[in-house]
């Protein structure tokens, strides 16, 4: 027979145990008493849908909203919780006494594969909190897989604030936690025995009746970081709408309030991470990150992004341990110069401050009468706002170089452009509004008499122009493409020209001495008349090759302000 006092060792020390391994203290349910002094009972019922009537004799578990279930003394003692738990009575209704001050989950379980989520907020104001009455209604899963777990480590998925907790499985990774009611979750997923102990996996959706698969977690390469979240990149009909596969994308990610916790991350967005789901890490730049405002810009070097596709994704990662929030923001690495980017400007300084080159190449503007001209809200983060009369951007020493294009050459000229007007005052009876150029004489993407137009010169022959209709007052995507003999222009993404629809004659030669500029046209050899632009720009890039149709226009659906490419999951 066992020695009794070895016994009573053994339960108190699997008790301690058991409070050391709990992710946060069980308050009290049901009159049981746990912790703090209690202040509140809370009441609430639960039917079935549809008019099924009350749902009796289900399980009520509250939690608070921090709770994780145990792991690894759960999963070897198999110690109960049943405590903090009561049930329906004939009515489906539930009552828990003595609730202390907190933030609280409640499940509600038939174990017949219904159930309801229940968010619930004590703050001691009342002694009776009374819910509203909700819906028990089919239950899914949650799914996925942990890299891991496929290494040989031990690993469990628990679930914020629900009595849940599984093991992966040790040789595919994968994981299901069963039955969990339609609601919005944070997963917890955790390593004893790795560096950074954890991962937190946020907003992870659950709707009735549909599995979730929150796919490949690599908890190896970011076991120091306690956020991530998937960002799911549709190219079907119903997002992005590109048929055609593109390599080597900067995709956009806007991150707000409602989409990503600043709170959890580096006061710069040090600690922000992007990989594939194998843990391949992406390149990327951040151009703002504000947390006081809850706004942030991010460009991220995609290797592929398919066409017609709604089941890739990008993983984002934040709130790393301490050490780790290195920024690796690079805007050279996304806008690399081997992939055709010769200058990006995303236009987001204020005054006369320079204007960066995100490309190896440093082209950084140089402002001219632009001191007292605030940033103004751009097409995406902040944007340059010209005066139509003196205020430009000149790329110094772009006279020769990567930017010199020849004629007939393969190259584009894109920009968001938001015009005041578009006709100058003090340029008739031309109305030219400059966006980029480089000699009138040469190359320029501009508003043209009340139209946008993209124009290259051709020597001693003239201006070839591709012109659309332009619009105030109102952002617009403008591309404009030189490929070899033909030239297109392109609105919103979509193509507006073919060729060319205008030419105006000229027996001057083409003009290469000027340096790019951005605002205006530059005098050139022929002193030119400087053509100021009136109005906001945003997001300006050259490019030493023909950019495909399909890029044009993931690059419009991916910019606008209601983004149709990156969805948050």
């Amino acid at each position: 027979m066992k020695n009794p006092s070895n016994l009573k060792n053994l339960f108190s020390f699997l008790c301690l145990g058991l409070a050391a391994f709990s992710c946060s203290p069980l308050r009290t349910v049901g009159g049981s008493e746990i912790g703090n002094p209690t202040n509140a009972r809370v009441i609430g019922t639960v039917v079935y849908p549809n008019g099924g009537g009350a749902v009796a004799g289900a399980d009520v578990r509250l939690r608070t909203k921090s709770f994780c279930k145990d792991t690894v003394l759960a999963a070897l003692f198999k110690v109960s919780t049943i405590n903090a738990n009561t049930l329906t009575d004939q009515n489906g209704r539930f009552v828990l006494d003595s609730v202390d001050t907190g933030e609280y989950s409640i499940e509600v379980n038939d174990g017949k594969s219904h159930g309801a989520l229940i968010a619930c907020s004590v703050n001691g104001e009342s002694p009776v909190l009374t819910l509203p009455v909700d819906t028990a209604r089919p239950t899914s899963s949650i799914s996925g897989a942990v890299m891991a777990a496929k290494n040989g480590f031990t690993v469990y998925v628990q679930i914020f604030g629900l009595d849940r907790v599984v093991r992966a499985d040790p040789a595919s990774g994968q994981f299901e936690l069963p039955d969990v009611p339609q609601g919005s979750y944070a997963l917890r997923i955790i390593c004893p025995s790795l560096p950074g102990d954890s991962l937190i996996k946020s907003n992870v959706n659950v709707q009735s009746g549909v599995e979730t698969n929150i796919g490949f977690i690599d908890l190896i390469s970011f076991g120091g970081w306690n956020n991530s979240r998937k960002l799911l990149l549709n190219t079907t009909a119903s997002g992005a709408a590109v048929t055609g596969t593109v390599t080597n994308f900067p995709v956009l990610v806007r991150l707000i309030q409602s989409n990503f916790d600043f709170s959890r991350a580096s006061p710069t967005g040090a600690d922000l991470r992007f990989a594939k789901p194998d843990g391949t890490q992406f390149s990327y730049e951040i151009e703002r990150f504000d947390p006081v405002a809850g706004l942030a810009e991010i460009w991220v070097k995609v290797d592929t992004v398919f066409g017609g596709d709604s089941t890739h994704y990008v993983n984002m990662y934040w709130g790393a341990s301490s050490g780790l929030a290195v920024s690796l923001s690079n805007g050279a690495a996304v806008f690399d110069t081997a992939d055709g980017f010769q200058g990006v400007w995303h236009l987001s300084e204020a005054g006369n401050a320079l204007a960066k080159d995100a490309t190896a190449n440093g082209y950084d503007g140089t402002p001219f009468n632009m001191a007292s001209a605030l940033p103004v809200a751009g097409a995406i983060g902040n944007a340059r706002n010209f005066d139509g009369s003196s205020s430009a951007i000149q790329m110094i020493g772009t006279a020769t170089g990567k930017l010199n294009f020849n004629e007939n050459d393969y190259y584009t000229i894109s920009a968001w452009v938001n015009a005041d007007t578009l006709y100058s005052d003090t340029n008739a009876p031309r109305h030219d509004l400059t966006i980029v150029a480089k000699d009138n004489c040469q190359y320029t993407l501009k508003c043209f008499r009340g139209d946008f137009a993209f124009v290259q010169y051709m020597d001693a022959a003239g201006w070839a122009t591709s012109m659309s209709p332009a619009m105030v007052t109102t952002w617009k995507y403008v591309v404009g493409e030189c490929v070899g003999p033909r030239q297109y222009l392109f609105v919103d993404g979509v193509l507006s020209a073919d060729s060319v629809n205008f030419m105006e004659t000229s027996t001057r030669a083409r003009s290469t001495a000027s340096d790019v500029f951005i605002g205006k046209t530059p005098p050139g050899a022929n002193n030119w008349s400087p053509y100021f632009f009136k109005g906001a720009l945003d997001e300006v890039r050259i490019s030493n090759i023909a950019l495909s149709a399909d890029w044009i226009k993931l690059c419009y659906m991916n910019q606008r302000a209601d983004d149709k490419l990156v969805i948050f999951k």
